[in-house]
């Protein structure tokens, strides 16, 4: 028996005096852990979730793979997104706008993935892509569907203060061996959240160097135009 079915079946019998499975109560469980997984203001999955999710995901491509002949790997795609200027957007042009702007940055990252892809928020102004997959021809050029789409929103919305929305991101690509997961099963999960945590870190440096470089440049702009 899962965990999940176990929790499900103590909760139940907590609240009704017996073990019988109800739709309604388990429809209301599964709704109660779904929000919980999900940011409120943009409707994609929290950090939470994308845990969640990310474990999920791995999990089953590591069974998939030991189905499959001749796969021995499971390609791992991480981009780490920052929104830039996003404080200025906030403090000239008010909160409803920012979350506006949460919303609709969301929405283009939604639109330049695929389904089976995740898309999380996981602070303020910063957002997760991940997508794992079995053949490096399955990349997804995410930020070269996102760029235009960025740019078309900045040519029919504007902001006080003169910003506009722009993004700074750090890439991690990573290839995960499955026979580093064929000892130790009971200490999958520990081990696959400790990854996820390194890969977020490691992405996240990289998105840093990208937002200093663009701070450095218009520090130059500006001193080569006085």
């Amino acid at each position: 028996m899962k965990i999940i079915d176990r929790f499900y079946d103590g909760l139940k019998y907590a609240l009704t005096g017996s073990n019988s499975r109800t739709e309604d109560l388990e429809s209301k469980l599964e709704r109660s852990i779904e929000s919980a997984n999900v940011d409120y203001i943009t409707g994609v999955y929290n950090r939470r979730g994308f845990y969640d999710l990310v474990n999920r995901e791995l999990r089953r491509k590591i069974r998939d793979s030991e189905r499959i002949e001749g796969i021995d790997r499971i390609n791992i795609q991480l981009i780490y997104f920052d929104i830039d200027n996003f404080k200025e957007i906030n403090d000239f042009n008010g909160h409803d706008i920012g979350d506006k702007v949460l919303k609709d940055f969301s929405g283009m990252l939604l639109n330049s993935c695929r389904r089976e892809d995740i898309v999380a928020r996981i602070g303020g102004d910063e957002f997760v892509y991940f997508a794992s997959h079995h053949n490096e021809s399955d990349y997804n050029d995410l930020i070269l569907k996102l760029i235009p789409l960025v740019r078309q929103y900045n040519s029919t919305n504007s902001f006080k203060g003169w910003v506009k929305l722009d993004f700074s991101y750090g890439i991690l690509i990573k290839n995960l061996y499955i026979d580093n997961f064929r000892k130790g099963r009971g200490k999958i999960d520990g081990f696959l959240n400790v990854l996820t945590d390194y890969w977020l870190r490691t992405a996240d440096k990289d998105m840093y160097k990208m937002k200093n470089r663009k701070k450095m440049h218009m520090v130059e702009t500006k001193s080569a135009k006085a």
